[in-house]
């Protein structure tokens, strides 16, 4: 919690986006190197020109094109390391019409995703390895970890048999249940191309499986307060 550590908040200027944090004093432990740090509000699109326009001294890079640009700035220094952040799929159960309502048609889309695919779409323009986190609690390397995920696996024959046990057919290529098609939308934060990126492999790969999926983009700071946090959505994924 900010204010908590070696540094506290001493001014927040909502309109600008910018947060300045200062050595708090009653910090009981070793002083911090730096004087203060300053946040500032950007988009994951604007942030890469931003720090290398100077207006930014550090950046965290989650997206092959600000890993590009920064690897082009001459006074860059790119460090790599595990980390705890991890990227998931969720569904609203009360989504897609009702249809996710039913386990065989939750378990057929994810039985439909290729999370290989996705995982490579954003990592490896980031030279990054492919890793899927097959655990709820532990990630790679971490001591206790290990593959939970058992035989839930990308499997689009698999996903059909799921279908078609709930009773849906395929009218041309998408399958639908009493003239309702299986169709629903992937909500995407705006200017957030790891999140888009990942959402469209998503999308390609359930539009092949016999859904209609597309990609609804609502602005980045509403995306939480409006949609993920008030349940309106079919589908999201964020990290």
């Amino acid at each position: 919690v900010p204010g908590c550590g070696p540094f506290t908040i001493t001014n927040i200027d909502r309109n600008g986006g910018v947060v300045t944090l200062e050595r708090n004093d009653k910090w009981w432990g070793r002083a911090p190197k730096l004087e203060s740090i300053i946040f500032k509000v950007t988009t994951q699109q604007n942030q890469a020109q931003a720090f290398v326009n100077g207006e930014l001294d550090y950046i965290d890079i989650s997206d092959g094109d600000t890993y590009g640009q920064a690897k082009g700035h001459k006074d860059a220094v790119i460090q790599k390391s595990n980390g705890l952040s991890w990227s998931h799929h969720t569904l609203n159960v009360g989504g897609a019409d009702g249809a996710f309502g039913d386990a065989k048609v939750r378990e057929a889309i994810f039985r439909g995703i290729d999370r290989t695919a996705v995982a490579r779409a954003v990592m490896e323009p980031l030279e990054a390895p492919v890793i899927l986190v097959n655990n709820y609690i532990y990630m790679p390397g971490q001591e206790g970890y290990e593959d939970s995920f058992g035989d839930l696996k990308f499997d689009p024959e698999a996903s059909a048999k799921l279908l078609e046990e709930a009773g849906y057919k395929k009218n041309g290529d998408v399958y639908e249940k009493d003239g309702k098609p299986l169709k629903f939308s992937i909500v995407i934060p705006a200017e957030t191309k790891s999140n888009e990126d990942r959402a469209r492999q998503v999308m390609t790969n359930l539009n092949q499986a016999g859904f209609k999926v597309d990609l609804k983009t609502v602005p980045s700071d509403k995306y939480f307060t409006d949609y993920v946090l008030k349940q309106s959505f079919d589908f999201v994924t964020f990290s």
